[in-house]
């Protein structure tokens, strides 16, 4: 588990965690592992929209890129949810790590960034699914409360290679 030292947020696998899960959060597990011990990366062809058609504003979907010596070096926005361009602005089609430009996530929202990356590390290291809670004040200065259940993914690989996340503000 990481804790946020002055920030508030919380980074812990899933599975141990699942009383904590808002109602959104248990539908989108069941989408995945309803009824599983086998808790791991899915694959993707498990992904079905009709299945989570209503939590769709409030999910995306990313490609994981590695260098050759498996370094992930950046994360390729495919989906992005109404509701979460709503609060970050429109990152569909956008390399989260590399883009540092002047509206990019990474500069703009520089504490969920760290927590993000902070996210993807415990998933990588624990092949699991990972919660991120985290409450926190916007660029537009406004007080967020934010609840995150990040799934890993293999396309066509037995590596993890994606994400999907379920992402809640409040």
């Amino acid at each position: 588990m990481i804790e946020g030292g002055k920030s508030n947020y919380i980074i812990t696998t899933a599975k141990e965690n699942l009383e904590t899960f808002t109602e959104k959060q248990q539908l989108f597990w069941n989408c995945f592992y309803d009824g599983k011990t086998d808790i791991g990366p899915i694959d993707r062809s498990m992904i079905d929209p009709l299945k989570m058609k209503s939590l769709l504003p409030s999910i995306w979907m990313g490609d994981l890129i590695f260098d050759d010596d498996q370094k992930l070096v950046n994360v390729f926005v495919r989906l992005l949810g109404t509701n979460i361009a709503n609060l970050y602005g429109e990152l569909t089609n956008s390399n989260l790590m590399s883009d540092d430009g002047e509206n990019s996530y990474q500069r703009n929202f520089a504490g969920s960034y760290q927590r993000f990356l902070k996210s993807l590390d415990l998933l990588l290291e624990t092949k699991q699914p990972v919660i991120v809670n985290a409450d926190f004040v916007s660029n537009r200065k406004k007080y967020i409360s934010s609840k995150g259940l990040l799934i890993p993914v293999c396309n066509n690989s037995s590596k993890i290679n994606m994400v999907i996340e379920l992402l809640i503000f409040a």
